[in-house]
C-alpha cells in the first residue's frame, strides 16, 4: 500500500444526480470547480474533489463515461483497474485530479430514500428499508439515509427513527442536502443518529430540470488532510466518509425557504405533477 506522506484533504458532494436534461460534461466540470471554491473557502485549497453519483434506476451516466460513450471535453476520464466504482478525472490546465464515484438512489417500499455510495452495482427500488440497506452493504456500497422535505415525518419518520435507533456507528451514514433551507434546524432524527455516533454527510441533490444542474457541487463535506491510499482511492474515500470526523460537515450556502420552495415547485412541474 502506497500512501502520500503528507496526506490530502477531501471535499465530497455525496448526493449528485446527472440527469438527461443536463449538459452532463459541463455540469461535471462546473461541479468540480464549485468543490474547489468551497475547499478554498474552508482553507483547504489542496483538497481532493469527489463527486458521489446517486443515479436513479433509469440513469447510467457513470457507465457511459466509463465506456467512452460519453466524453468530457476538455478533460480525461480514466477507469481504475482495481476499483470498478471509481473514475479519475484530469482536467488539465495545471489542476489536480478529481474523482467520480458510482452510486445509486433507491426508493424503498416505504418511500424512503436510500443512497448507495461508491457502488457500481444496481439495487432495485421497492424493497423494504431493512433489505435495501442490506443489499447496498452486500454490494460493497455505503448506505446513506437521505433527508428530504417531508420524507422523515409522520409514518415514514417513525420507520426512519426506529431504523436509526437500531443502527451502530459504521452501519450507515445520514445525508443532509441543499433542500434543507436556511433557518430550518437540523432534523430531530438526524440529531438522534448523531447521538448514536452515526456520521452525517452533505450533498447538493440537484433536481431533474435543466436549470438545477448549477447546484451540483455547491454543498459538500470537507475533511482535513490524512494519508491516502493512492492505489485504491475509492476504498480510501469511502473509509473516510464512513469513519472520519469532518472538518466541516456541511460546506456551501444555505438557500432561503422561498428558493427551496421554487426549486421543489419546478421539480413537480418538470415531472408533470399538479
Amino acid at each position: 500500500m502506497q500512501e502520500a506522506g503528507t496526506g490530502k484533504g477531501l471535499i465530497a458532494d455525496t448526493h449528485v444526480h446527472l440527469y438527461r436534461c443536463y449538459d452532463i460534461p459541463d455540469t461535471i466540470r462546473k461541479a468540480i470547480e464549485h468543490l474547489r471554491e468551497l475547499a478554498r473557502a474552508a482553507q483547504q485549497p489542496d483538497a481532493l474533489p469527489v463527486l458521489c453519483l446517486t443515479e436513479r434506476h433509469d440513469h447510467h451516466v457513470f457507465d457511459e463515461l466509463k465506456s467512452g460513450r460519453l466524453r468530457l471535453d476538455p478533460g480525461k476520464v480514466s477507469a481504475l483497474p482495481d476499483e470498478p466504482a471509481g473514475l479519475r478525472i484530469d482536467g488539465g490546465s495545471g489542476e489536480g485530479c478529481a474523482y467520480l464515484l458510482a452510486g445509486r438512489q433507491v426508493i424503498t417500499r416505504e418511500r424512503i430514500e436510500v443512497l448507495g455510495l461508491a457502488m457500481a452495482s444496481f439495487v432495485e427500488d421497492g424493497l423494504p428499508l431493512e433489505d435495501t440497506v442490506a443489499r447496498v452493504r452486500a454490494q460493497g456500497g455505503l448506505p446513506v439515509l437521505s433527508w428530504a422535505p417531508g420524507k422523515w415525518f409522520f409514518g415514514r419518520g417513525r420507520i426512519v427513527g426506529a431504523f436509526i435507533s437500531r443502527s451502530a456507528p459504521g452501519d450507515l451514514l445520514l445525508g443532509d442536502t441543499s433542500l434543507r433551507p436556511l433557518f430550518w434546524g437540523e432534523p430531530r432524527l438526524m440529531r438522534a443518529g448523531r447521538r448514536r455516533g452515526l456520521r452525517v454527510v452533505s450533498g447538493s441533490d440537484p433536481l431533474p430540470f435543466a436549470e438545477d444542474a448549477r447546484w451540483a457541487g455547491r454543498v459538500a463535506t470537507v475533511y482535513a488532510p490524512a494519508p491516502m491510499d493512492e492505489a485504491r482511492p475509492v476504498a480510501a474515500i469511502a473509509r473516510r466518509l464512513l469513519q472520519d470526523t469532518p472538518l466541516r460537515e456541511r460546506a456551501g450556502a444555505r438557500l432561503c425557504p422561498s428558493q427551496v420552495a421554487l426549486r421543489l415547485l419546478r421539480n413537480r412541474k418538470a415531472r408533470g405533477m399538479p
